[in-house]
Parts: structure tokens; C-alpha cells; sequence
């Protein structure tokens, strides 16, 4: 038996579509108010409806460790997908406390109840960056710098507790997912990017970093645990790619102007104070903050030869996605 954590999230609805196709009972966690119309659109975009319901829901506190191991009853493998992300400056300290607490509670009591596979979807963001321009691979060790997002450190502070456990004898393979793109709410993740160059963006960064398909994360991350690699983590991003490229072919997928002014340092404080009255008077989450400034200035090329040579696995190219996306994004607007 397969649990998913996250299974109503981006990355977590994907993975269970695949899932889905194989002969293994599967328990996906939610929260009481978790709506699961995202995921039912997934498993209908990929003609898999009629799979929809070999998933069971369980509402889960993570937070409590003891309905978490009795949720683990039965369980052989576990992705772990759930986690809390926001560069939205006041969310940051209650994001590494909870990302962190799921992390671990969840790893104790999969070593209390024996699991045999435990997968954690961490983020290259965990890797750690510099203002340097580097290149990135699974050997990089975190150190302490201000350019890292808090996102970052509460996925660092994560991994260490499922490293930790992997040293107490639970069974662990880490994948740090570059920054995925792919049908997705739009009003979340990557989904306010294409949103926002929908609506119209007028300045680009000029930082680069990596990107992926939703799809190829949660097919590495199915071959991954069925090889049975243990204490490994693996960096999966198909190709590094500016931030001016990637919103530039959004918006010519999109049939919308690319933005056309660099957001040098003086006016990107003027349009932190502007994003942050939006998003006051929408209610959503900012997508500029100084964070996401920091990170769109960034050179980080990261590297994907391990698990390609591992799995023989080849990735879709990033113009590929942001079209398939866009086009999706355009039939629902």
C-alpha cells in the first residue's frame, strides 16, 4: 500500500495520476476543507477518470503523531509531497515551523511503523544558493547566506529530519525538484506566473535557474523508488533557463506583449510596495517580494546528469511545457 502526503497539491495530484495506472492501493492525505476538484480536473485531462476513485482520501493532522502512525498502518511506501510554500515575508516563520514539524513527524513514525520506501520531495532551493554564479549538483552543501529564500531553509531543515531518520534505519531517497511547471491552479505556484504574463508584465529579471515538467518530476520519482536506491537524493531539472526567456515564450504562448523593462534595484522596491498593496486589496499572495526580486537576479545552473544516467531518463524540453500549459491556461480563461 502507497501514501501520498500532498495528494491534492500540484506535484501530489500528478503523482497519483501515475500512480493510478499501477495495481497498488493508494491513501492520499487532505485536509476537512481540502476541495478535490483540482485533482479530479488532472485525472480527467489525462483520461484517467475512471482511476479517480481507486484513490482513498483520509483527512490527516500531520501535526499529530499518532494519527499519523495509525494512518500508516498497512503502508509500504510513502511520498512525501506536503509542504507549505510562500515568499510572502509573513508567512515565513509559521512555513519552516510547520514544513519542518510534517517533515518529522512523519519520519518518526515511519521508522515506529517499519515503512520500507520513504520518499521526500524536497527543492533545489534546499541545496542552498549564492550570489556567485555557480553550477549546482546533488554534492552541494548548505551554507548559511542571506540570498537563501526561507522557503529554502524550511526544506533544508526538512531534509535534515529525514536524514536523520535514514541514519536511524528508515529507508529514504530525496529528489530536489527544480521549479516545476505545468497545469496547476492558477492562482498557486508556477500558475501565478502564467497568470501574471497573461494579465500583462512589464519588467523581467535577468537571473536564470531550473525548470521541469510536473509530469517527468512524478515519473523520476515512480522509477526512483522502484529501483529500491536508498540514501540518495537527486536533482531533477530539465534545463536552466532565464527568467526573461521563460516569461517572454508565456507570453507569446499566451498572445500577450513580453515584458520589456529590466527591474534594476531602485524600481524594484517600487514594485515590491505596489505588489504589496495588490495583494492586500485581492486577497492573494504577492508574487513580488524582495525574496522573489533576490531569486529572479540569481545565476544557478543546476545539474541533472545523475539521475538521467541512472534512469536512462530524458526530460521534456521547458518551451515544450510552457506551450502545452498555456494552451490549457487559455482554454480555462
Amino acid at each position: 500500500m502507497i501514501l501520498v502526503t500532498g495528494g491534492s497539491g500540484f506535484l501530489g495530484a500528478h503523482l497519483l495520476v501515475q500512480l493510478s495506472s499501477f495495481d497498488k492501493k493508494i491513501i492520499a492525505t487532505k485536509r476537512a476543507t481540502t476541495n478535490l476538484d483540482y485533482v479530479k480536473k488532472v485525472f480527467a485531462l489525462e483520461n484517467a477518470s475512471d482511476r479517480f476513485v481507486r484513490i482513498e482520501w483520509k483527512e490527516v493532522d500531520l501535526f499529530d503523531i499518532y494519527q499519523t502512525e495509525e494512518t500508516l498502518t498497512g503502508v509500504e511506501e510513502i511520498y512525501h509531497c506536503a509542504s507549505e510554500v510562500s515568499f510572502d515575508p509573513k508567512d515565513h516563520r509559521q512555513m519552516i515551523e510547520n514544513n519542518v514539524r510534517i517533515t518529522a513527524n512523519l519520519a518518526n513514525a515511519a521508522l515506529f511503523c517499519g515503512i520500507k520506501k520513504f520518499m521526500h520531495v524536497s527543492s533545489i532551493a534546499a541545496l542552498g544558493r549564492s550570489a556567485q554564479e555557480e553550477i549546482i549538483d546533488e554534492s552541494r552543501i548548505w551554507k548559511t547566506d542571506p540570498v537563501n529564500s526561507k522557503y529554502g531553509l524550511s526544506k533544508y531543515k526538512s531534509e535534515m529530519e529525514v536524514w536523520r531518520a535514514y541514519e536511524e534505519g528508515l529507508p529514504v531517497i530525496v529528489v530536489n525538484p527544480a521549479v516545476i511547471l505545468g497545469y496547476c491552479p492558477w492562482n498557486e505556484g508556477s500558475g501565478k506566473m502564467f497568470d501574471r504574463a497573461y494579465t500583462g508584465m512589464k519588467y523581467f529579471t535577468n537571473g536564470y535557474t531550473g525548470w521541469v515538467d510536473v509530469k517527468d518530476v512524478a515519473a523520476c520519482m515512480i522509477s526512483l523508488m522502484k529501483k529500491g536506491i536508498v540514501g540518495e537524493r537527486y536533482i531533477l531539472s530539465s534545463e536552466n533557463k532565464g527568467f526573461k526567456w521563460v516569461f517572454e515564450t508565456m507570453a507569446e504562448q499566451l498572445g500577450k506583449p513580453a515584458a520589456k523593462k529590466e527591474a534594476n534595484l531602485g524600481l524594484a522596491k517600487w514594485l515590491i510596495v505596489a505588489e504589496k498593496w495588490r495583494s492586500k486589496i485581492t486577497g492573494r499572495s504577492p508574487l513580488i517580494t524582495k525574496e522573489t526580486i533576490r531569486n529572479g537576479t540569481l545565476q544557478c545552473n543546476y545539474v541533472n546528469e545523475k539521475v538521467k544516467k541512472e534512469l536512462n531518463f530524458e526530460f521534456k524540453l521547458v518551451a515544450f511545457t510552457i506551450e502545452e500549459t498555456a494552451k490549457r491556461y487559455l482554454q480555462e480563461h
